[in-house]
């Protein structure tokens, strides 16, 4: 029976592709079924060279996504440290509310959830015809608490005419959620 607590670690992920509009391609998936109570490890994995070619899709090295809320006295808890995450393509994707590509996508958590981002090394350099494109090396939401240290997170890429090129992209502008310190944001 499932315990609750998944380790993902040590795996170099990397030539994963799709031509499917509206599709996710991600190196890794995180996503619960269930309302249990869990805690997953996401560590020193090696996630590169993942495309899209349809306008609607995305593209992240590691996704979450949590479906069900937790019942009253739940707790989930994503650790996520020791990556290296690069060369994300998707050169026709454009959105403007959320990134076409993304190291890390942490979305649909509640006040609950914890999510741990330590010594993780993003770099993208990306770029798309859509003028919409944007790109973020890591995207949250704002309910669930994020600390977030020790990290590098890069984003050198192109941005479309009226998209964005981010370090850390927040849902919202609350940090009420966040705690960190010694990342090194460059965008």
């Amino acid at each position: 029976a499932f315990d609750g607590k998944a380790q993902i670690e040590n795996n170099e992920i990397s030539a994963l592709s799709s031509s499917i509009d509206s599709s996710i391609v991600t190196g890794i998936l995180i996503n619960n079924y269930a309302n249990v109570q869990y805690e997953n490890k996401i560590i020193a994995n090696k996630i590169y060279n993942i495309s899209v070619t349809k306008p609607g899709a995305i593209v992240a090295g590691i996704f979450s996504y949590l479906f069900e809320p937790m019942g009253p006295f739940g707790t989930r808890r994503i650790s996520i440290y020791n990556n290296i995450i690069g060369d994300l393509r998707s050169p026709s994707a454009g959105s403007v509310s959320r990134p076409s590509i993304a190291g890390i996508i942490i979305e649909n958590n509640t006040v609950k959830d914890t999510i741990d981002i330590y010594h993780n090394t993003i770099d993208l350099r990306a770029s798309s015809s859509n003028p919409a494109f944007s790109s973020a090396a890591v995207f949250t939401d704002t309910l669930a608490r994020i600390n977030s240290y020790g990290n590098i997170f890069n984003n050198i890429s192109t941005p479309g005419a009226t998209g964005k090129t981010v370090a850390y992209w927040r849902r919202g502008a609350n940090l009420t959620n966040f705690d960190g310190d010694y990342n090194s944001l460059y965008a």
